[in-house]
């Protein structure tokens, strides 16, 4: 006879008893995946270098291959726990403030277009320049309305397109030209692009995007998203900023540009443009920086002139603090392992003015508006490049002025 007790469990009995097993452990394993992603998105605050991350859904692939900014986006940014939680909201016409109606006569449209700078990255709508340039507009009499056409991460090429798909809905009278000193000349070698979940991609990250299930997976979750942060400080050979770092996309990018550790090394805060010798690369073998950066402008403000169609065209220059004294000027190069001696505060502003005249644009630039306030830290943010409402106050009176006398 077969004993009951030590009998193989029926095969039925025994796939049933799996299942459940494996229906149990998944369950399990969601639901700690879920506590996973609640914690995450309740406690952890994000490094500033990953705050764009808390903006989801924002970002939208155009037709032509670009990226807009979706109608009707709502939510929140923290650039870091110093600061404080702002809100970003995009109007019917894909603009960051409030909708924008319908013309009426005697108005006038200045549309304001650049990157994180004119989007007012990590401050409040109406703590934005632009905003505050549309009031002082209309106390100074005239019926203008300013449109916010800035959208964080843009490249001078992307600002361009960006004309080009605002002009037919906004309808500007003129358009102002937005140049950071910060990143444009390093982002305009940026041409490739990417939008997954809603956050925009270039360059390196955008081929990383597509070609990794990992870090799309990371964008989609926080607790993810937390994981690879904690291998970039901890275990940095396996996170995928080593990937990254060492692609051969990124390595082309950054051929003859001043390299280091991260995303931009030492072209952060554009310091190198103030090179004195035009013809100066990093190492001196390699192809010579500034004749390209230049090039990669007067093309961009070409292609800005042709989307304005017809409309006056003016170029804005936006500085970041290292850009307004000497010292902090030195400081920034020091720390960049470039040395100052080889470096004069101010060349890329002039060269800028020299392109800007042979292209016959009028040029602002905001550098001697903020070096003119008592306290140059306090214009901006705690990263040091975004302004803050007092560096936006400060553009914005002094821009009005230079507006007025610029609009007919």
């Amino acid at each position: 006879m077969v004993n009951q007790a030590t009998a193989a469990p029926h095969p039925r009995r025994l796939r049933r008893r799996l299942a459940f097993v494996a229906a149990a452990l998944g369950v399990g394993l969601l639901a700690t995946f879920v506590l996973l992603e609640a914690v995450a998105r309740l406690f952890w605050v994000m490094p500033p270098a990953m705050a764009e991350f808390q903006q989801a859904g924002l970002y939208v692939a155009s037709a032509d291959g670009g990226t807009s900014l979706v109608p009707g986006y709502r939510g929140t940014l923290q650039l870091s726990p110093e600061e404080p939680v702002t809100s970003v909201a995009i109007n019917a016409m894909g603009m960051r403030g409030g909708e924008v109606g319908a013309r009426h006569a005697g108005e006038q449209r200045l549309l304001v277009a650049g990157d994180s700078l004119v989007f007012g990255y990590g401050v409040e709508v109406g703590d934005t320049f632009v905003a505050r340039l549309e009031r002082l507009l209309r106390a100074a009499g005239r019926d203008a309305t300013v449109g916010n056409g800035g959208v964080s991460g843009f490249n001078s090429f992307e600002v361009a397109a960006r004309i080009a798909e605002l002009r037919p809905r906004f309808e500007p009278d003129a358009v102002l030209f937005c140049i950071y000193l910060g990143n444009d000349a390093f982002e305009n070698r940026n041409r490739d692009f990417a939008v997954v979940a809603g956050q925009r991609f270039s360059g390196p990250w955008a081929v990383l995007m597509r070609d990794s299930l990992r870090a799309r997976l990371a964008c989609h979750s926080r607790a993810l998203l937390w994981w690879e942060a904690w291998l970039v400080s901890n275990a940095p050979q396996r996170s995928l900023m080593q990937r990254l770092t060492m692609a051969p996309e990124a390595m082309a990018l950054r051929e003859g540009f001043p390299s280091g550790p991260g995303d931009w090394g030492a072209t952060h805060a554009g310091l190198f443009l103030d090179v004195i010798d035009e013809d100066a690369a990093w190492p001196p073998t390699a192809p010579p920086v500034l004749p390209r950066v230049i090039a990669d402008f007067r093309a961009a403000l070409a292609e800005a002139r042709e989307a304005a169609a017809g409309a006056p065209v003016a170029v804005l220059v936006l500085p970041t603090r290292w850009h307004l004294d000497d010292a902090a000027h030195a400081e920034g190069l020091r720390g960049l392992n470039l040395d100052p001696v080889s470096f004069r505060r101010g060349l890329i502003q002039q060269r800028l003015a020299v392109l800007c005249a042979d292209v016959g644009l009028p040029m602002f630039d905001a550098t001697p508006w903020l070096e003119a306030t008592a306290d140059h830290r306090a214009q901006f943010l705690s990263d040091g490049g975004h302004f803050s409402p007092a560096g936006h106050a400060a553009v914005a009176a002094a821009l009005a002025d230079a507006v007025q006398r610029w609009l007919p």
